[in-house]
């Protein structure tokens, strides 16, 4: 509706952020936006919008009268100055829209610049990957283990406690158990999230892999690290491509399969990856 000697509208346009991270406008839609002018109109029609006697319009439905007499003609006259208007407002507020879009992409990406640094405890660790204590990190009773245990401890299944880390002794006596499983999303310790951190900002490369196992052992893994396997193919943490793959390896039904983050270093990754 208009009142007064406006003679057109223009929607409102909106500014809609698309799915992605919450609160995070990954894509800008537009909402419509468009100069919808009264129809043609007579004399006495043209004198009550003058006048702001008129409430709003109506697309006409049907003929109306082709003399408009001189008001008639004064009205187009004033239809296009306010045509005019419309689209410069509509030019304007695409301007400041795009401007506000700059600032969102400006913002985001300092932000992103200025993530806070890992601790230097966790940078250290990050450049002893590779080296020749990886194996003794790996394995229960070592020197070197008590420091990813340490790191490890308090990861958990989403809704469900932490455990503890275990022993080549736990996984003897319950290997083949049948018990309740813990499935969901992991949530990392701090210590853990600031490692990865570390190893991003290091540049590491990382992919995601499959490892299946069982029910019992889950919390044990998530909270101490992964112990080292002398299998078949080499000593090693052993973990799949695929989750087709990684189901030959879990049990069967109602047996977890773990979703793992494996990061190497670019400048040497054989150190860190043999594909077997």
């Amino acid at each position: 509706g208009t009142s007064g000697s406006h003679v057109g509208n223009v929607a409102r346009m909106g500014l809609v952020p698309a799915i992605g991270h919450p609160g995070t406008p990954t894509d800008i839609k537009f909402g419509s936006a468009g100069v919808m002018p009264t129809p043609s109109m007579n004399s006495a029609q043209y004198q009550a919008i003058q006048t702001g006697n008129a409430m709003g319009f109506a697309y006409a439905t049907h003929g109306v009268a082709a003399s408009c007499g001189q008001g008639g003609v004064h009205g187009v006259a004033q239809h296009d100055v306010q045509v005019g208007q419309s689209r410069w407002l509509i030019f304007l507020n695409l301007l400041l829209l795009v401007v506000l879009i700059c600032l969102v992409v400006v913002l985001g990406v300092r932000r992103a610049n200025t993530a806070a640094a890992a601790p230097p405890w966790a940078v250290d660790l990050v450049l002893q990957a590779g080296d020749d204590n990886g194996i003794s990190r790996g394995t229960a009773g070592t020197v070197h283990r008590p420091v990813v245990e340490g790191i490890f401890a308090g990861t958990h299944v989403q809704g469900y406690p932490a455990g503890r880390s275990r022993g080549e002794h736990f996984i003897a006596m319950h290997a083949g158990e049948q018990i309740a499983g813990e499935f969901g999303p992991v949530v990392l310790s701090e210590s853990a999230s600031l490692l990865r951190t570390a190893l991003q900002q290091q540049g590491f490369q990382h992919r995601n892999v499959f490892h299946g196992t069982e029910n019992p052992f889950i919390p044990s893994i998530l909270s101490g690290g992964f112990l080292v396997s002398d299998g078949m193919l080499g000593t090693g943490i052993y973990v799949a491509r695929t989750l087709a793959h990684a189901q030959c390896y879990s049990p069967g039904d109602g047996e977890p399969i773990l979703e793992v983050q494996v990061y190497w270093s670019p400048r040497n990754e054989s150190r860190y990856i043999r594909h077997v």
